[in-house]
């Protein structure tokens, strides 16, 4: 009996044993189910997320694919640079690829030029560097302005082979000459110091279609980025009687629109305002430079309402000459005469950037310069040559010894490429 009942009692526990091991297993059963299904739902959600992100980079990759298409193609040289060099009293054109600066071909201007053009080249009193250098256009031309005691010319050369196209007579007697060029090519602007006037040429005709009279001395001609308009400084050269003043005026009327004025009439200083430049990733802004004095001021531009305000004024080491944006990076560059180049913000805060001192290593004076097409580099003319400049480290990359760099001009103008898009 005793036996049978230590049986029942081992049987009894193992019977509860199993049920405390099924009731284990049916809990961790139910919570492992519990857990499953939590899994099932949250690979859902997953999928659910993951297909929404899949349509979102696809719409993302239809967009940048749009933009791609529509975008304006980025800046390349399309065109080569050109400098008129004198070596040993004669004139060449150095024609320079930018993509390497290497010198692809010398021109010799006695055997382009018919020979009494030339002869009145060579025997000019003054060979200008202001030639039209800022929004060139993809023009067939180059222009060369020079000045005699018998007169003042514009010659006309064709880009493609450098070879004369016409001489036109701009006055019969000795004048400083300063042009500019409308961006769209249609008319070359001569700004003459000594007549005070502004001649019109139509270059579709090769004529002088209109000559404007002007208040004083004018110095420069720099057109707005967009065309319509011009910005000039008109300096009264130690006339006490003339006013010196920054002028815009509308392309091609003439008609002025806003001026601001440095000195009225009978006022005895006189500032000598020299050079502008108009930028065109900031057109509310004009630079104008000075040649009384190392200074240079930033002038606020409201050509539609007529207003015409300095807003900031910076000094140099000695005169700056002229300024010209770069068509790659947010940035001016100042050519500083007696020192070489001054990198500067856009305007209106216009501060120092970086510094690059070419005189008197290189050159004896900075007298003008230019970007390359893409803007990876800048090119520095004056007496002692060509200097080409790095436009992304700052440093000199190649120097062209010569007597002197007259001028250097890139055609198609880089600004003129990077205008073009941002007017799009």
């Amino acid at each position: 009996m005793d036996a049978k009942i230590a049986v029942i009692v081992v049987l009894l526990a193992a019977l509860a044993a199993l049920a405390a091991l099924y009731l284990q297993a049916s809990s961790a059963a139910s919570s492992l189910s519990s857990q499953l299904a939590e899994s099932r739902q949250t690979i859902a959600q997953l999928r659910a997320k993951i297909y929404q992100l899949q349509s979102e980079i696809e719409q993302l990759n239809q967009t940048l694919a749009l933009r791609k298409s529509t975008a304006p193609p980025s800046i390349a040289p399309r065109g080569y640079v050109y400098s008129l060099i004198k070596n040993n009293g004669n004139y060449y054109i150095y024609v320079i690829d930018p993509l390497n600066n290497n010198i692809v071909a010398v021109v010799d201007l006695r055997r382009a030029l018919d020979l009494e053009t030339y002869s009145l080249l060579s025997s000019a009193k003054v060979v200008e560097s202001w030639i039209p250098r800022y929004y060139v256009p993809d023009t067939p031309y180059l222009f060369l302005l020079f000045e005699g005691l018998n007169g003042s010319y514009v010659l006309i050369l064709n880009r493609s082979d450098l070879s004369e196209v016409k001489l036109i007579k701009t006055s019969n007697s000795f004048t400083r000459q300063y042009a500019g060029i409308t961006p769209d090519g249609r008319y070359l602007l001569i700004a003459q110091r000594a007549p005070r006037d502004l001649v019109v040429i139509d270059l579709s005709a090769l004529e002088i279609a209109d000559t404007i009279p002007l208040a004083a001395d004018p110095c420069d001609v720099a057109p707005s980025p967009d065309g319509r308009y011009v910005l000039m400084p008109l300096r009264a050269d130690k006339n006490a009687s003339l006013p010196e003043l920054a002028l815009v005026m509308s392309v091609p009327s003439g008609r002025a629109v806003a001026t601001y004025y440095l000195k009225q009439p009978g006022q005895a200083e006189s500032l000598e305002p020299s050079m502008t430049y108009w930028p065109f990733r900031s057109p509310g802004y004009g630079l104008l430079q000075f040649e009384g004095g190392p200074r240079e001021v930033v002038l606020s531009i409201n050509a539609t309402g007529g207003a015409l305000a300095p807003v900031k004024e910076v000094t140099y080491p000695s005169v700056a000459f002229m300024a010209v944006e770069d068509p790659a990076e947010p940035l001016v560059v100042v050519v500083v005469s007696g020192f070489g180049l001054y990198v500067r913000s856009e305007p209106p805060s216009y501060g120092v950037l970086d510094r690059v001192e070419l005189v008197p290593r290189y050159l004896k004076s900075a007298v003008m310069g230019v970007f390359s097409q893409d803007g990876r580099f800048f090119y520095v003319a004056g007496p002692g040559g060509l200097v080409v400049v790095n436009a992304s480290s700052w440093s000199v990359a190649k120097y062209i010894r010569a007597d002197s760099a007259v001028w250097v001009l890139a055609v198609p103008g880089g600004d003129w490429l990077a205008s073009a898009q941002y007017r799009r």
